[in-house]
């Protein structure tokens, strides 16, 4: 069973990327077999949620890059905001 959705790849990529796919990109994702796109699917979503992970060290930020601002909590959970 797949769980990819041709109508949400865009979205998709986009979280992973930030930018939508275009022209070639976009071409590629639909001459893929099945197979290939449920790969590419799940490698997009290995990276969404990399990207999601805090980092390792007292001070962490999620970062979303297509409003380029971090939200950052310190060691006293206060939520402090940094323009990047």
């Amino acid at each position: 069973m797949f769980t990819y959705s041709d109508e949400l790849y865009s979205d998709h990529f986009k979280d992973a990327n930030g930018f939508r796919p275009r022209g070639i990109l976009w071409d590629n994702w639909m001459n893929q077999s099945p197979a290939e796109k449920q790969a590419e699917w799940d490698r997009l979503q290995d990276e969404i949620l990399e990207s999601s992970k805090p980092e390792n060290h007292h001070e962490f930020c999620f970062f979303h890059k297509s409003i380029r601002k971090c939200e950052c909590l310190n060691v006293n959970n206060e939520i402090t905001w940094q323009i990047l």
